[in-house]
């Protein structure tokens, strides 16, 4: 039944406006918040950085003197790699933003940041990262030569082709997955691997030299390290 009390309608409806004035006045308040949202990330040898605004756009874009000693490939995957890492972190800041804003509205909430995470991906990071080294140079299942050691705009990647038996199709983490740690741990074993150890300390472009996690620990055994200083 409808209230018929005049005082009580009209203070009824002047809640309901007062709800919707204050609703609208919160989803203003987050907008303009998380338009000045920024995500940064540096490479591990904080060579490049990079800033995005809160759409992803670049908005910054920094070197050090330290890209006088990159080769062009290897400085573009940086940067490409930064500006992901600096995207895939748009998605908890912007929730962590409407939280404290329209929190109440949980399914607004949950289908702003899920457009992010469609767009942008998510963060990737694992504790620790264990490589191996190919005598060819590969690691993982990225070869020399191969498209998918260029691959950087997604975690995993086909390869319909390896390049070191057995020769079957695989499936394999791409660079920027590989380098998603705060430790990576390259162990080398045997005398097969002299050859790609002294390519891996001397930078060249083999696979295994792409990979960039924060820190880098090489284990080598006495036949992989025979003839080094």
């Amino acid at each position: 039944m409808f209230d018929t009390d005049r005082n009580r309608m009209q203070h009824r409806a002047l809640e309901w406006a007062q709800g919707f004035a204050d609703k609208a006045a919160q989803a203003r308040i987050m907008r303009a918040q998380v338009e000045q949202i920024q995500a940064a990330a540096t490479s591990p040898d904080g060579a490049v950085r990079v800033t995005v605004d809160s759409h992803g756009v670049l908005t910054d874009l920094a070197f050090t003197e330290m890209i006088h000693e990159m080769r062009p490939p290897e400085l573009a995957a940086q940067v490409m790699c930064c500006l992901r890492r600096a995207q895939q972190q748009l998605a908890p800041k912007v929730r962590e933003t409407m939280q404290a804003t329209v929190g109440g509205e949980q399914q607004l909430v949950d289908n702003v940041v899920s457009s992010y995470r469609e767009r942008f991906g998510e963060d990737l990071a694992f504790d620790l990262a264990i490589y191996g080294l190919g005598p060819d140079g590969h690691t993982a299942s990225l070869f020399p030569g191969r498209p998918e050691a260029e691959i950087t705009d997604r975690w995993v990647v086909r390869v319909p082709e390896a390049g070191w038996e057995p020769f079957v199709p695989r499936v394999t983490l791409t660079v920027p997955a590989l380098s998603a740690t705060p430790l990576g741990m390259m162990l080398v074993a045997g005398d097969t691997k002299q050859r790609p150890l002294r390519g891996l300390l001397a930078g060249e472009d083999i696979p295994a030299a792409r990979l960039h996690p924060q820190r880098l620990l090489i284990l080598a055994d006495p036949a992989a390290a025979a003839g080094l200083d």
